[in-house]
């Protein structure tokens, strides 16, 4: 299901859904990232943020602080981390 186009859900819903996502394999991304391997160049919070129009990120980051991040133990860290990816991808 294309969330971008999804009316079921508002715009507060549709980033917590993908705070979720987030907090579970971001995480796993930083830790075993490798140029070498398949993994692709983005995190889902990073190609989120690219995917954004200019300014929407910053309504985004502060929903989640807004939330407490939800409570999910990972979503400030990833925040942080999908600020460091730039053109070439990975910070890492």
């Amino acid at each position: 299901m294309e969330l971008k186009n999804n009316v079921r859900y508002n715009w507060s819903e549709k980033i917590k859904i993908i705070s979720y996502l987030v907090n579970t394999f971001d995480p796993v991304f930083k830790k075993y990232y490798s140029k070498q391997e398949n993994w692709g160049e983005l995190t889902i919070l990073a190609d989120f943020r690219d995917f954004l129009e200019e300014g929407d990120w910053t309504k985004v980051v502060l929903e989640y602080k807004k939330n407490n991040y939800y409570g999910l133990s990972n979503l400030k860290e990833m925040i942080d981390y999908a600020n460091k990816f730039n053109s070439l991808g990975a910070p890492d």
